[in-house]
């Protein structure tokens, strides 16, 4: 079973030697006693420390220069498992590039071996990558960030025909953390996969209007975007994506969060990367063909034999052709294959994210059932209903947005008239699916917090740069803007200043704010306003 495989380039003239000394110390290190690097630059077969076997290959007599090595151990925990690691190297010469490969695969001497290994990379790559550095358009060698600056530049990535590598998006918690850490990561999928974060303080509302919630995450997600396919007439990037209810779950059982992001990467990559592998049968057949080049040219310089050569060169073409015909079946059936598993993969996300949307539906029909049975303004009827759908689908409406959380928070939070007639009257606004999350928060998270005790400058972190819980000096020292923020409640007057926004354009389509007031003695929110942005001035 193949667990890993990676492919490294680099441009150093010295490359090939350091990438040997890096391995001789890792299996120096491995074995407990010292491996010297002149052991790659012939054929050997030893064994090392206690139950290691490490075999070497090299040639040389010809450019590119092939070194490959397998190194073979027992797994301590699983009796009858064994773990191969190997190391290929094929250096151009004349200043060209330097590619090194590693293949981590696992033996099992029978179907009874039946526990599954994790998702694990040698600390070889680590050793290699110390030892030089990549070229620079190795995916992974640092990471990047995606903001509402970048997000161009990241949907022409995601696009990209001539991408190779997955990408890994890791998103913040609603408290700023990451559940996993985006350096282990890193580290893990060098040469894999490209790393990149969202900062804690970046609106992930806002990137998902820019770029679709299909390529990034949010709330502690993890999505990893694989290369464009195409699909008939279609082109798409498959995508898995971790939610961190996954990530606990992974936790308990005492895996590793990171260790699984690179199961998942490595379960697209490995296939295609161990066909570029430099292996040691490589290495070796390549011996072979260049000491028999090397013979027959003697051989027709000599004169000796030289009528039977064409036939010898005839009868080894038709072998290599053979060869050759043999390895492109495997080939294609090996793509075939992969691409039944991400269309399999792609139905099981499609399946995830429907079963998503009918739990979050079943949750909403009940809460309003619940809150019918105990409020009589819950709304369940069908007005209630088309609110919901249109929620899941991702289109409702300012005021649809309101019916919901009102339907399902009837204890926690209270529209006023003014807070439905702003909501119907900024129909024309676009970014309702945000506007839709916030006010979820507001009547989940946020109300929790307050409702226990906690301030509003702890409560408020949920939201990010979406709240403000005051206006500037100028607005709140304007008579007029005072009065627009002022809204009767229980027959008294109250200033709401706190407020959710959405954007700062002076446009309805783009730009909302939602007013609201908490009342302490009767824990619960009070909105004022939904809709489009008061006036200032």
């Amino acid at each position: 079973m193949i667990i890993y495989a990676t492919e490294l380039d680099f441009a150093e003239s010295d490359a090939a030697p350091k990438i040997l000394a890096a391995a001789a110390s890792w299996i120096s290190r491995k074995g407990r006693e010292p491996v010297p690097t002149e052991l790659f630059e012939r054929a050997h077969s030893i064994r090392i420390g206690t139950g290691m076997q490490l075999q070497t290959w090299c040639d040389k007599t010809a450019y590119p220069h092939l070194y490959a090595l397998r190194l073979t151990h027992g797994d301590r925990d699983v009796r009858g498992r064994q773990w191969i690691t190997e190391l290929g190297v094929e250096d151009a010469g004349d200043d060209g590039r330097v590619r090194a490969t590693v293949l981590l695969q696992t033996s099992e001497i029978s179907a009874r071996v039946q526990s599954t290994p994790q998702t694990s990379r040698p600390l070889l790559v680590d050793e290699i990558l110390k030892s030089c550095a990549a070229v620079g358009d190795t995916p992974g060698a640092s990471i990047r960030s995606l903001s509402s600056d970048s997000a161009r530049g990241y949907d022409y990535l995601v696009s990209d025909d001539r991408r190779d590598y997955p990408l890994i998006v890791i998103s913040p918690t609603a408290d700023g953390r990451y559940l996993v850490e985006p350096e282990r990561v890193r580290s893990f999928v060098a040469g894999l996969a490209e790393v990149i974060t969202i900062p804690p303080d970046e609106d992930t509302f806002e990137l998902a209007d820019l770029l679709g919630p299909d390529h990034i995450a949010w709330l502690g997600a993890v999505n990893v975007v694989f290369p464009v396919r195409t699909r008939g007439a279609g082109r798409f990037a498959p995508r898995v994506r971790l939610m961190p209810e996954e990530f606990s779950e992974i936790a308990s059982e005492g895996r590793s969060p990171e260790a699984e992001i690179l199961s998942v990467v490595a379960h697209r990559t490995n296939l295609p990367i161990s066909k570029r592998h430099v292996r040691p049968e490589d290495v070796r057949e390549a011996s072979i063909s260049r000491e028999m080049a090397r013979r027959r040219q003697a051989a027709e310089e000599a004169g000796s034999d030289a009528e039977l050569l064409p036939l010898y060169e005839e009868s080894d073409r038709e072998q290599k052709r053979e060869i050759q015909s043999l390895k492109d079946q495997v080939s294609a059936l090996e793509d075939e294959q992969l691409q039944l598993e991400e269309d399999a993969e792609g139905l099981r996300e499609e399946n995830r994210n429907l079963s998503y949307q009918i739990d979050s539906l079943k949750s909403a029909m009940g809460g309003a059932a619940n809150s019918g049975a105990s409020s009589s303004a819950s709304p369940v009827g069908p007005e209630y209903r088309d609110a919901v759908l249109d929620a899941i689908s991702g289109s409702p409406t300012l005021e649809q947005a309101l019916l919901i959380i009102e339907a399902l928070y009837p204890d926690r939070l209270v529209v006023l008239d003014s807070g439905w007639k702003s909501a119907r009257d900024a129909v024309g606004f676009s970014k309702t699916r945000k506007a839709f999350e916030l006010l979820r928060i507001l009547a989940s998270a946020y109300w929790e917090d307050l409702a226990y005790g906690k301030g509003d400058s702890e409560a408020r972190r949920h939201f990010g740069k979406s709240y403000a819980p005051r206006e500037s000096e100028t607005v709140t020292n304007n008579k007029k803007a005072r009065e627009l923020r002022t809204f009767e409640y229980e027959g008294k007057p109250v200033e709401m200043w706190r407020h959710l926004k959405i954007g700062v354009k002076p446009s309805v389509s783009e730009t909302m704010r939602v007013h609201f007031h908490w009342d302490d003695k009767a824990k619960k929110i009070v909105i004022g306003h939904c809709g489009q942005h008061l006036d200032h001035r």
